[in-house]
């Protein structure tokens, strides 16, 4: 009782996550401890002298019941988070499966969540069955019991809330089930729309794009800059539809065009922001005073430069025609030619 640290000896109990059992046995250990501890003699007599040894069995007792005090503080702290985590998760699990179908991405929520509905359903015995056997087991060793109102109530309506979500979840699935050739309907004239647009935005890329002839590198990463949102807007949807596609079980759309723009995009975007970067650090360069520049901050320019050159040599070789590519090489090298 007094030779180790209760709190530093229960915290490497706890960090070593015991089994149930295990924290169990330690409580009944103490418990064992007291009851020998009643038993020892009050007063013993000897001659004329009375040992009295109430004081020493009170402090014992008293050392026992923190030691259970401590250990059941930590089981009540693991089972209250455990109890706050599925009660989170049903509750997130009935926000998602509520939610009303108004497109074919909605409808792909509220069918994968009755899924994982149904997948956690055969695991659910195997989680309350250790939370309730922990609150057991505080019911009998924790002072004062469980006083906080929410986790009783949660404790007290887990599984009715969880008996609660199964009924919405199979009501889900008929209602939906009933709507399934609406929601096909509207995913094929998705599916439809989406085409026409991609086509629409090909042609503009083509026409008005970043790659277009004769436009300054400023004008194309303008350009980049849009077509780039434009794309995402696009991808968004085609997203939604190929949830929706593999929700019905159909073939899944291809899109060339948006998979051109997707890599000319990619390609571009490491241009110009190698491009940028050059043109920043450059500009900062040119501001200095030569004559003021330190050796060893000529030395870090001629290394940056030399990195830079690295990553313009790494560049696609379908961007070597731009513009933006030429005047970005002719920089490098000059810089190369100019520092010492």
């Amino acid at each position: 009782l007094w030779m180790e640290n209760v709190h530093e000896t229960v915290k490497k109990l706890s960090n070593r996550n015991p089994t149930l059992q295990e924290y169990e046995d330690e409580l009944k250990k103490f418990t064992g401890l007291e009851n020998q501890i009643d038993k020892v003699e009050r007063t013993r007599e000897i001659g004329a002298m009375a040992l009295m040894t109430d004081n020493l069995v009170n402090a014992l007792k008293q050392k026992c019941v923190e030691w259970k005090n401590n250990i059941a503080k930590d089981i009540h702290g693991k089972a209250k988070d455990f109890l706050n985590a599925l009660t989170e998760n049903i509750k997130n699990l009935t926000i998602r499966v509520q939610k009303e179908v108004k497109e074919i991405d909605s409808l792909g929520l509220v069918m994968s969540t009755i899924d994982d509905i149904k997948k956690q359903q055969g695991e659910i015995d195997l989680k309350f069955g250790p939370l309730f056997d922990m609150y057991a087991i505080l019911d009998l060793y924790l002072p004062g019991g469980i006083a906080d109102k929410e986790e009783m109530e949660n404790r007290q309506l887990l599984e009715r809330k969880w008996v609660d979500l199964i009924e919405l979840a199979d009501s889900r699935q008929k209602e939906l089930q009933k709507d399934q050739g609406k929601n096909l309907k509207r995913l094929k004239e998705n599916i439809m729309q989406l085409k026409g647009d991609v086509d629409r935005l090909t042609t503009n890329f083509d026409d008005e794009g970043p790659m277009v002839k004769g436009i300054t590198p400023k004008e194309a990463s303008d350009r980049l800059k849009r077509f780039e949102n434009e794309y995402e807007l696009k991808k968004a949807f085609y997203d939604i539809n190929k949830r929706g596609e593999d929700l019905f079980g159909l073939q899944n759309q291809k899109y060339p065009g948006l998979e051109r723009i997707h890599d000319q995009i990619q390609n571009l975007n490491k241009l110009y922001a190698l491009y940028n970067q050059v043109n920043d650090a450059t500009s900062s360069w040119e501001d200095e005073a030569w004559s003021e520049i330190r050796p060893e901050q000529m030395k870090d320019w001629e290394e940056q430069v030399q990195r830079y050159s690295d990553l313009c040599a790494k560049l696609p070789k379908p961007l070597r025609e731009w513009q933006a590519y030429k005047d970005l090489k002719t920089k490098i090298e000059n810089y190369k030619n100019v520092l010492p």
